[in-house]
C-alpha cells in the first residue's frame, strides 16, 4: 500500500475497492506466470526468487524459461547480437559508434549511448550538462573542469584545493554552500527529469586510492545513477556506488522521500555488495533495470540485487541520469573508513553509457530527447548550473531559491574600455583607454563611447582620466577654497578631502567602497555604512547582517560568508599612491556611550595598502 496514489497494486486493493485498472493484467498469480519467461526477463545472469531463468547455467539446473532456446541462444535472439540501434530501427541520440554493434534486450530499446570518443561540450550539448552542487556531507565541490575527455573515455577527477571561481549559490543543490569544501570534484547529469523505466549501464573503472595500489583501501564513492530534482517535492533515487572502503565493494539504494529538505536514513533501502574482485584495477560493467514494480542491479551481467514492489517503494516519477565522483567529509561515514589513506588526485574513468527505454513507458523521455513531455512538476527547480538556461521554478518551503550568474556569458570583453575603463596606460592591454590613445592610434574601438567626457554620464564606473579640482592649485579631490593648507618642505599637497559634503562612491573619479570583510573580522564591509554627516565622514560599525552583500568580495577576491555585523572601508580606486606624507584627523570610537574610559575591541584605521594581495602584499 502507498498513500497518496490514486489506486493500488497489493493483494489488499480488492478488498478496499482501489485497484489499478491493469492490477490483474500485472500483478496476480496468472499474470507473474505469463511474464515468467525469457522475452520478460531478458537474457540475463541468475535472478534469484524468479520462476524460471534465462542465463547460460540454466540448463545445467533444469530451471530455464519455456523460450530460452529461442530468445537467448538462436543468433538473432542472442544480447550481443549483430545490429546496431534500438530493436525498432528508431534513432540513437547521445554520440553513439557506427561502429558497434550493440546489445539487444527484449522489451527495451536502446534510446541514448555515449561513447565518450570526443569531447562533450556541457555548455551546448542538447541532453548532457554539468551540475555546480556539492554534498553536504562531502569535501568536494563540483565544477565543469573536472569532467574531462580523453583517449575514448570520460575521466572524472577528485582534485585537492576548492575551486576558487565556484559561487556560493549552487543550482543543482538549491542552496548557498558554505565556502569550506577542501577539494573539487566533478559530476555529469542529463538537463532535465525525462528518464525513468529502463535499463542503466555503465562501463566505469573505479578509483585507486594510492596511484598503482589497487588494494589499498580509502575513501570515495564512485557512481552511476538516477536523481530527481529538485528533491525537495519528491525525493526520487537509483544508485550504483562503487565505495572505497573494499576493493570489491558496490552499493546499490532506493530512495524514496516526500516534502523533505535533507536526506533521512529512513528514506534508504541500501544493500552491499562484496564482489569476488578487485573493481579498481580494470572496467566492470554496472546496469540496473528500472520497472513500475521492480529494480534490479547487475554487475557484469549477473544479478546482485533484485527489489520488488511491495518490498521497497519503487520510485515512479521520472529523473537525471548522474554520474559523479566524491568524497565524505573527515568523518568518513560513507565511503571508507580509512579515509587517511587517500592521495588526491583521483580519477574515475567511464568507458561508455546507455540507455535502453522499457517499451512500456509511453511518456519519457520526450520525443527527440526534447522537454515537450515534462509536466510542471518534472521542472520544479531543476536547474543544474547557472549556465544551462534551465529557469528555476518554485519555492523551497516557502522561500524563493538563490540564484547564480552564468560566469561564462558574464566575463568581462577583452580590449574594450567597457571591460579596462578610462585609465591610464597599461602595457599589458591590447588596446588603450587614456587621454594619449588617440595620439598613438592604440584606443579601443569603443574609447569615445565610452570614455570621452560628452559620453561619460552614463558610464559611471569608467570615468576619464582625473581632472584637478581646478587648474591654478593642482589639488585634486575635494579641498576647501578658504583653507590655507601647511606646507611640507620636499612634499606636494596633491590630494585632499574635507568631507564638507557627501562623496559621491560610485561615480567618484579617486574614491570609491570595499565590499570586503576581514577573515577574521565581524563585520564585512558595505557601502551603506560610510556616512558623510555635519562636515565629516563617518563609518559606522554595526550589529546589523549586511544581508544584501554578495558572498563574492572583489576586494578581498574571494567568497566571503558567515559575518555578524556591518562596516565600512573607504579606499582609492587603484593602486598609484606610494612614497609622501599621509594625513588624517580622525576621532576613535567609544566602546560604550559617552564613557571614553572604558577598553574594549576595534580597530580604526589609516593605511596604505597595495591590491591584489596575492602577488605582492
Amino acid at each position: 500500500y502507498v498513500p497518496g496514489r490514486d489506486c493500488q497494486c497489493n493483494d489488499k486493493c480488492h478488498q478496499y475497492g482501489d485497484c489499478c485498472s491493469d492490477y490483474e493484467a500485472r500483478c496476480t498469480a496468472a499474470s507473474q506466470q505469463r511474464h515468467a519467461s525469457c522475452e520478460s526477463y531478458g537474457c540475463v545472469g541468475y535472478a534469484p526468487g524468479r520462476a524460471c531463468q534465462c542465463n547460460d547455467k540454466c540448463h545445467e539446473y533444469g530451471d530455464c524459461c519455456s523460450d530460452y532456446k529461442a530468445i537467448c541462444v538462436s543468433p538473432q535472439s542472442q544480447p550481443k547480437a549483430p545490429g546496431a540501434g534500438p530493436s525498432s530501427g528508431g534513432k540513437i541520440f547521445g554520440h553513439p559508434s557506427a561502429s558497434i554493434q550493440y546489445p539487444a534486450y527484449p522489451g527495451y530499446t536502446l534510446m541514448l549511448a555515449e561513447e565518450f570518443d570526443g569531447p562533450i561540450d556541457l555548455d551546448a550539448d542538447p541532453i548532457w550538462t554539468w551540475s555546480d552542487g556539492g554534498l553536504s556531507e562531502g569535501q568536494a565541490r563540483f565544477v565543469k573542469e573536472n569532467i574531462k575527455f580523453r583517449d575514448g573515455k570520460m575521466i572524472i577527477e577528485l582534485s585537492s584545493g576548492r575551486p576558487s571561481h565556484a559561487q556560493p549559490c549552487s543550482h543543482a543543490e538549491v542552496d548557498v554552500i558554505p565556502d569550506n569544501k577542501t577539494a573539487s570534484s566533478g559530476e555529469i547529469r542529463t538537463k532535465h527529469n525525462m528518464f525513468r523505466y529502463g535499463r542503466y549501464e555503465v562501463r566505469m573503472k573505479a578509483p585507486t586510492v594510492q596511484p598503482g595500489a589497487p588494494e589499498t583501501d580509502g575513501n570515495f564513492v564512485a557512481t552511476m545513477f538516477v536523481f530527481r530534482d529538485g528533491k525537495f517535492k519528491h525525493w526520487r533515487e537509483i544508485d550504483v556506488e562503487v565505495l572505497g572502503d573494499s576493493s570489491g565493494r558496490v552499493s546499490t539504494n532506493v530512495i524514496t522521500g516526500e516534502n523533505v529538505k535533507k536526506f533521512r536514513l529512513d528514506m534508504d533501502r541500501s544493500k552491499k555488495y562484496e564482489a569476488p574482485f578487485n573493481l579498481r584495477g580494470d572496467f566492470h560493467t554496472y546496469a540496473f533495470e528500472w520497472l513500475p514494480d521492480s529494480v534490479t542491479w547487475f554487475l557484469d551481467g549477473k544479478v546482485i540485487r533484485e527489489e520488488r514492489l511491495g518490498d521497497v517503494p519503487i520510485p515512479e516519477l521520472s529523473g537525471k541520469i548522474i554520474m559523479n565522483l566524491w568524497e565524505f567529509d573527515k568523518r568518513a561515514l560513507f565511503g571508507g573508513e580509512k579515509i587517511w589513506n587517500d592521495r588526491l588526485p583521483m580519477h574515475s574513468e567511464y568507458d561508455w553509457f546507455r540507455f535502453y527505454k522499457w517499451d512500456g513507458d509511453a511518456q519519457y523521455p520526450c520525443a527527440d530527447m526534447g522537454d515537450q513531455c515534462l509536466t510542471e512538476d518534472d521542472k520544479y527547480l531543476s536547474s543544474n548550473n547557472p549556465c544551462d538556461g534551465i529557469p528555476q521554478v518554485g519555492m523551497v518551503f516557502g522561500n524563493a531559491p538563490c540564484t547564480g550568474i552564468c560566469l561564462a556569458s558574464s566575463m568581462p570583453m577583452n580590449g574594450s574600455c567597457m571591460s579596462y575603463g578610462c585609465i591610464g596606460y597599461v602595457p599589458e592591454n591590447t588596446c588603450q583607454c587614456n587621454d594619449k590613445c588617440l595620439h598613438y592610434g592604440d584606443c579601443c574601438s569603443d574609447y569615445s563611447a565610452v570614455c570621452l567626457p560628452q559620453n561619460t554620464s552614463s558610464h559611471r564606473s569608467h570615468k576619464a582620466p582625473l581632472t584637478p579640482f581646478s587648474s591654478g592649485s593642482g589639488i585634486f579631490g575635494h579641498p576647501s577654497a578658504s583653507a590655507q593648507y601647511p606646507a611640507h618642505p620636499g612634499f606636494t599637497l596633491m590630494l585632499v578631502e574635507e568631507f564638507d559634503s557627501p562623496i559621491d562612491l560610485d561615480a567618484d573619479p579617486i574614491w570609491t567602497w570595499s565590499d570586503g570583510g576581514l577573515v577574521e573580522g565581524k563585520q564585512r564591509f558595505v557601502q551603506e555604512s560610510i556616512k558623510f554627516e555635519d562636515g565629516k565622514m563617518i563609518i559606522e560599525m554595526s550589529s546589523t547582517p549586511p544581508l544584501h552583500a554578495q558572498s563574492c568580495s572583489h576586494a578581498e577576491a574571494a567568497m566571503l560568508l558567515n559575518y555578524s555585523g556591518s562596516s565600512g572601508e573607504i579606499r582609492t580606486k587603484h593602486n598609484m599612491f606610494r612614497y609622501g606624507r599621509y594625513e588624517v584627523r580622525m576621532k576613535a570610537p567609544l566602546v560604550q556611550p559617552s564613557n571614553p574610559y572604558v577598553d574594549g575591541n576595534f580597530i580604526a584605521t589609516m593605511f596604505v595598502f597595495r591590491d591584489g594581495k596575492f602577488k605582492h602584499w
